[in-house]
């Protein structure tokens, strides 16, 4: 597992730059890569792995888990979940670890006035209610949910 600090900051655009490096791990052997820094989702895809074919996933940035960042877009993050498959051969030697069912559980940074009572909920328990009362006067569900699926395909993204 690859972790990796890159990418330009509130760009939903992943860089060039990334999509090298990110190539370059996958060929290097890693199983999966996660990237943060530009304090906004980005795409997740499969790259294959130029050293023996394997499917390795990239999560280009996760966005924000915790953060009373004033822009709606920094107050939207990903957490990320996967299987492991790993298989050992009889003489303890790991001879394949593969990562499926990779998927992005949205969240959503919440907080009143004055950035007061700052707390994190999962997009499936954040309510119209609750984005009415956001203390950034723009949230809204709709408008998270669009990031969303502009941003992270369809395969991985869970919302409910």
């Amino acid at each position: 597992i690859v972790g990796v600090h890159w990418g330009t900051e509130n760009s939903h655009v992943v860089t060039d730059a990334q999509r090298i490096l990110a190539q370059k791990i996958a060929d290097w052997g890693a199983d999966i890569i996660i990237g943060t820094h530009p304090h906004v989702v980005q795409t997740i895809e499969m790259l294959t792995s130029a050293k023996d074919g394997t499917q390795v996933p990239v999560a280009y940035s996760l966005g924000n888990f915790v953060s009373t960042q004033i822009q709606a877009d920094n107050l939207i993050g990903i957490l990320l979940t996967f299987d492991i498959t790993k298989t050992t051969q009889p003489d303890g030697i790991v001879s394949s670890c593969v990562i499926e069912n990779v998927k992005a559980i949205p969240e959503v940074m919440h907080y009143d006035a004055n950035f007061q009572n700052a707390r994190a909920y999962l997009f499936r328990d954040y309510t119209d209610e609750l984005a009415a009362s956001h203390g950034n006067g723009s949230m809204s569900r709709a408008y998270i949910q669009s990031v969303l699926e502009e941003n992270i395909p369809a395969e991985y993204l869970v919302l409910d």
